[in-house]
């Protein structure tokens, strides 16, 4: 296969996938990392986004639900502004510092809601997490793949 065809494959799997980060969860798949989900007629496929090489085929049989954890909401601290402060100030010789704590104290709020998917691994139940940005819409395509 040429280099023009493999990127051709790959954006056509880019259109059918939901680009996510898995946060874990599934046996298979020990650490967190960028993921890419998709599916054949039975199964869920956790794809490796940068090989598009299937990771875990996850049965749609198996799961048990699907949910999204939307409780997760962080502000930045004021200690962001210290730092923010004392880093510009070092940086700028004092002329940052108030812009440092200006940028570094903005109230920030980040959604860190996960789509959670619980499903039977052996006897076990077990949830699987993914994150990212655009969660919320990112959920609206995921459940789309469980049609």
């Amino acid at each position: 296969m040429s280099f023009l065809e493999k990127q051709r494959a790959a954006a056509e799997m880019r259109k059918r996938t939901v680009a996510l980060k898995y946060e874990g969860g599934h046996p298979k798949l020990p650490k967190p990392r960028d993921v890419a989900v998709g599916k054949t007629d039975t199964h869920l496929v956790v794809y490796d986004p940068r090989r598009w090489e299937p990771l875990v085929e996850i049965p749609k049989d198996s799961i048990v639900g699907v949910g999204m954890d939307k409780d997760v909401v962080r502000y930045r601290s004021a200690g962001r502004a210290v730092a923010g402060a004392v880093i510009a100030g070092a940086l700028t010789l004092g002329v940052g510092t108030l812009a440092g704590a200006l940028i570094g104290g903005r109230r920030r709020k980040k959604d860190e809601s996960t789509i959670d998917m619980v499903i039977e691994v052996g006897k076990a139940e077990v949830t699987v997490s993914f994150s990212g940005k655009d969660i919320r819409q990112r959920y609206a395509e995921f459940a789309a793949l469980l049609e």
